[in-house]
């Protein structure tokens, strides 16, 4: 059975097609939100980063012109992809400039994790940028 282009199609999106994973030692990861708006730039401590408790600062800036967004609320969430779920919540601090500190980013095996990251306030709009943990 042949199927349709468009259901090929579909079916690829919703498998995901997220890009290959950063090698651990791609620190610091720069990557665009889901909707190209925001640039952000992540460094882990320590780098790269380790199973464990890490932490992560978090630089984010408008893309069309790199002003800091500073006015944002940041959530995250690490997920581990082979294991399809996360880990406990945990803490953003805003540090001014558009820097993000996150603590208490607990990684309890090696492999590709995801950060699942969500902004909102002057701009809503989300990111998945994916890592090797050692």
């Amino acid at each position: 059975m042949r199927l349709p282009p468009w259901l090929l199609l579909l079916a690829a999106a919703a498998c995901g097609g997220s890009p290959d994973p950063a090698p651990a030692d791609a620190f610091p990861l720069t990557v665009h939100s889901a909707s190209g708006a925001l640039t952000l730039v992540l460094r882990p401590t320590p780098d790269p980063p380790t199973v464990g408790t890490d932490a992560m600062e978090l630089t984010v800036s408008m893309a069309d012109g790199g002003v800091p967004s500073t006015d944002l609320d940041v959530s995250v969430v690490p997920w581990m992809v082979a294991m399809d779920h996360g880990t406990s919540a945990p803490t953003v601090t805003p540090e001014g400039g558009g820097r993000y500190l996150v603590t208490n980013l607990y990684f309890y095996m090696q492999g590709v994790w995801e950060l699942r990251l969500g902004f909102t306030g002057p701009v809503t709009d989300h990111a998945e940028p994916q890592f090797q943990v050692q």
